[in-house]
């Protein structure tokens, strides 16, 4: 027998339970046929002077109130399916039956499953992470030292092979658990897409293990923000809102007080991981598309002057700072090659080669796979001569005894002080006297620059080409000579005013004159 209840769902305030600061909870009582059962909300709680008595919903004046109104029309919706629900499965809906229904939702085993699938999957790729963490630094102390690289080599290929089946493997798993559609997608689910597929371009060699490394801290950041902002382990795409972006950067600032280029990464990076998602059919739109956050140029962009470089190259330290003679001779090398640090780190035999009567470098980036090519001057050819010999140069097969960097950098701030260069104080400085003084200053073509520095996009060589006071200088004159030069628009308006100065004053005269004649 079909029998007809009348369900009644209303969101009220519960004024006995204000907190501390004010709030008051909201709870919700479902009524069938007269009899009632409540339970809170939980999600949300109001000033009194914010809740609307009459639509029973929260008031603009809440600056979170249409979240709020979306969450609570949402929790309306599933208390009338689940009364639906209880009502096919035993034919009487109890107001007990359909709130312990909307508690323990039918797929609560499958979801929890689900996660548990989620998360496992999540912290495996995590653990293959940190094992190639590890692989590439011993590759990297094997191609700083050519003994170690002798007893290593095989085992090095072992662990790469046991790397890529393992990748392979877990790639598997993988795209069970995101290819099902019947799953619900969730962010931990995005995240780990978008790092197995960067993880795999790394592998592969054609992306740069640090810039993994980026990805996973963003991963972690994203991951302790959601646990300490939501109290949760994950959270389904469909949840995302606007304000999550906003909440984790303000986050940033104040909790771990991130400077601005540290969170416009983070933000590039979610950008893109909510792109992938959109891109795999998971969700309709990236709603973090217009939140704008830029790069902001560093204030101190400071390199030393052609003046400065040659007081550098004359510059003899005192016998105590005998190391300084060689890193003095790898930063000129430096400032008049342009590469990055890493491309002068692993320098090698094999990158140079003889072609129309110069020997040329052509490497390629580490971090971008561009190349960087171009012919060396004599003076860098000298120094490569120089440290022919150089038992580091011996030992790991490099043509120069570069240090470290964190050593580097300290060594160039003490040769800066030492020379009373004060500009002087990390290696990238080099890079900017090959940009500005060499490069754009002979040629002042950014295209050009561009192709001398290994850089693909146009906006990552304006970040090192910086106009200077003599450019400026130098521009502003050709304006003036335009403007006042001979024929320049100003100079015949100059020539204008004169003429009419002296006209004028040849009739002051005149009439000087006739008067006196009167």
């Amino acid at each position: 027998m079909l029998v007809h209840q009348k369900l009644s769902i209303l969101f009220y305030r519960k004024i006995k339970e204000k907190n501390s600061k004010g709030l008051i909870p909201i709870y919700c009582r479902v009524t069938i046929d007269g009899f009632w059962k409540e339970i809170s909300t939980s999600f949300c709680k109001v000033f009194y002077e914010h809740w609307n008595d009459k639509l029973k919903e929260v008031l603009p004046d809440n600056p979170d109130h249409k979240t709020l109104n979306k969450k609570l029309g949402q929790m309306k919706a599933d208390l009338e399916r689940h009364f639906d629900l209880v009502v096919a499965q035993h034919g009487l809906a109890t107001p007990e039956l359909v709130l312990a229904s909307y508690q323990t939702p039918v797929n609560g085993e499958k979801t929890r499953q689900e996660n548990a699938d989620n998360l496992a999957f999540s912290l495996e790729l995590d653990e293959l992470v940190a094992r190639f963490m590890k692989y590439d630094r011993k590759k990297e102390k094997a191609q700083n030292d050519l003994i170690y690289q002798e007893t290593m080599s095989a085992r090095l290929l072992e662990e790469k092979k046991q790397l890529e089946d393992d990748l392979e493997k877990l790639t598997e798993k993988g795209e069970k658990i995101f290819e099902d559609k019947a799953r619900t997608k969730t962010l931990r689910m995005a995240i780990d897409e978008y790092e197995l597929d960067f993880f795999q371009h790394v592998l592969a060699g054609q992306r740069a293990p640090n810039t993994l490394k980026k990805k996973y801290g963003t991963k972690r950041r994203l991951q302790d923000f959601i646990r300490q902002q939501y109290k949760l382990q994950d959270m389904p795409l469909s949840t995302l809102e606007y304000k999550f972006i906003v909440e984790f950067v303000k986050k940033e600032v104040t909790q771990y007080h991130s400077g601005q280029n540290t969170i416009w990464k983070y933000v590039q990076i979610i950008k893109e991981i909510i792109d992938r998602a959109v891109t795999n059919g998971w969700i309709p739109n990236n709603l973090f598309a217009n939140y704008e956050c830029s790069y902001e140029e560093p204030e101190d962009k400071s390199w030393p002057t052609i003046e400065e470089m040659l007081h550098l190259m004359d510059f003899v330290f005192k016998e105590e700072d005998s190391e300084l003679f060689d890193i003095r001779d790898i930063m000129i090398y430096h400032a008049f090659a342009g590469p990055s640090y890493a491309e002068l780190y692993g320098l090698r035999e094999s990158h140079l080669k003889r072609e129309n009567g110069k020997v040329w470098v052509k490497q390629k980036r580490r971090k971008s796979k561009s190349k960087e090519y171009l012919p060396l001057l004599p003076i860098c050819l000298e120094i490569i001569e120089k440290f022919k010999n150089h038992p580091k140069c011996q030992r790991t097969g490099k043509l120069l005894p570069v240090p470290t960097g964190q050593h580097y950098n300290r060594c160039i701030k003490i040769i800066g002080e030492r020379t009373g260069i004060p500009c002087l104080n990390n290696s990238h400085q080099l890079r900017y006297f090959f940009a500005n003084e060499l490069a754009y200053e002979t040629n002042e073509d950014l295209h050009l620059t561009g192709l001398l520095l290994g850089q693909r996009n146009p906006n990552s060589v304006k970040t090192y080409v910086k106009p200077q006071e003599r450019k400026i200088n130098k521009a502003m004159g050709l304006v003036e000579e335009h403007l006042y030069g001979q024929g320049g628009v100003l100079a015949r308006k100059q020539n204008e005013k004169s003429t009419g100065k002296i006209i004028r004053m040849q009739s002051i005269q005149n009439k000087s004159r006739e008067n006196e004649h009167e």
